[in-house]
């Protein structure tokens, strides 16, 4: 027999098919195909050490060429990727940019949702998994079935919203200590295209915008080992946000050394 909340479930996952349709025929369409991505050089303590997104493929016929020699690949290591954080932050829209090249005009809360992709990090293949959940309340006795052999967490919010960012320790820090301690996470401050449009605050006078140094101070807190700001509409640092997540995982960065009870003072890392 359904329990109440698995039925509660299919109920409002229902409201979705249109639109996952949509997105699912176009990200259908680049099933087989495969990013390439390079750890090397890259500063991922700093949002501005990012690499920008750039194009997936340049054209039809170049992705048949990628789909092709895909096929022939298989993935060494799989890396499953949860994004969180608080609703119309711009999750989905960041997902559906990476792995698209695409960005969705209608804001339609998710349930649930998976998307998959081939990354090759150094030569070796990557299947690298990328979770979406919903940040809606409604969700939060169904959102932590996602986080279940979670091996690096986007944690989420918007540049443009105080509320969002407040929420981060607050909310999603505690939630994620309890049900995934230990798993890494790389804080993300989405819609940067309009936290430089001055015209948008003018219009939203209630809005209030996130700086650079505010999400930094905010990694510290969490003790994030990555934060970037990105823009899924223009794709800026979108590809640098996924990039940093593989390079948590394949390459973790060292844990401090905790104090001697004889050790007084900071210790400097």
């Amino acid at each position: 027999m359904l329990s109440s909340l698995y039925i509660v479930y299919l109920r409002k996952k229902k409201t979705l098919v249109a639109e996952r349709r949509k997105i699912h025929n176009r990200l259908s369409a680049l099933g087989g195909a495969v990013r390439t991505v390079s750890l090397i050089g890259t500063n991922f303590g700093s949002s501005r050490g990012a690499t920008d997104s750039t194009a997936l493929f340049g054209g039809d016929k170049r992705l048949k060429r990628r789909r092709s020699e895909a096929s022939g690949m298989s993935a060494s290591r799989f890396i499953k990727c949860v994004t969180v954080g608080d609703g119309a932050v711009g999750k989905t829209c960041l997902l559906i940019s990476y792995t698209s090249n695409t960005f969705p005009t209608d804001y339609v809360p998710t349930v649930f949702d998976n998307f998959s992709a081939n990354v090759v990090v150094n030569g070796a293949t990557v299947n690298l998994g990328l979770w979406d959940t919903a940040g809606q309340e409604d969700y939060n006795r169904l959102r932590p079935l996602s986080y279940r052999g979670a091996d690096v967490f986007i944690l989420a919010f918007s540049l443009i919203s105080k509320a969002s960012y407040e929420n981060v320790s607050k909310k999603w820090i505690p939630e994620l200590k309890h049900y995934a301690p230990g798993v890494p996470i790389v804080l993300v401050g989405t819609k940067l295209d309009l936290r430089d449009d001055k015209q948008f605050f003018v219009d939203h006078p209630g809005a209030v915008p996130i700086t650079t140094a505010q999400g930094e101070e905010l990694r510290k807190l969490i003790d994030a080992p990555a934060y970037i700001e990105c823009s899924s509409k223009s794709q800026q640092n979108v590809k640098g946000v996924f990039d940093a997540a593989i390079k948590v995982v394949l390459q973790p960065p060292k844990q401090k050394k905790k104090k001697g009870k004889s050790q007084k003072g900071c210790s400097i890392l």
